[in-house]
């Protein structure tokens, strides 16, 4: 039997390559990728938050609504792998990587770095701004809160 997979030093190779292209991408481009990641991430907290915030299935049945939470999150780093944003902390392994191998300069990497944290960072407070922005028109929610 045989199988079509990459040696060790094969995916090693590739994630090099495509640090080395990551890091050596223009900023706005990356930025806006960023923005997009957080964005999503954060998308996928706040549903998963709002699931298993359920009073009735907390005292009643906390097991599935653990378990309904656990299968909402993934989506949202699903559509970031789908959309070919750039999430942090897979730039710190691929830029990390692709320096290590001297394709990128240290430089370059760092501020890579910083511009997807806040991308990152940016794209979470957007989502969290609307949600807060949405309250005013779910009062009872609200209310139960307090």
């Amino acid at each position: 039997m045989t199988f079509d997979a990459f040696s060790p030093r094969e995916v090693i190779e590739a994630i090099s390559k495509s640090g080395a292209q990551k890091g050596n991408m223009r900023l706005d481009k990356v930025l806006f990728s960023a923005v997009s990641a957080g964005c999503l991430l954060a998308f996928a907290c706040g549903t998963t938050l709002s699931t298993t915030a359920a009073p009735w299935f907390q005292d009643n049945a906390p097991g599935l609504i653990r378990t309904i939470g656990a299968l909402v999150f993934p989506y949202g780093l699903c559509m970031i792998l789908l959309t070919s944003a750039d999430l942090c902390t897979g730039s710190f392994m691929f830029t990390t990587v692709a320096v290590l191998h001297r394709r990128l300069p240290w430089s370059k990497m760092l501020i890579h770095w910083a511009v997807t944290f806040i991308g990152n960072f940016a794209g979470s407070l957007f989502i969290v701004a609307i949600i807060f922005g949405c309250m005013e028109f779910f009062p009872i929610a609200v209310d139960q809160c307090d």
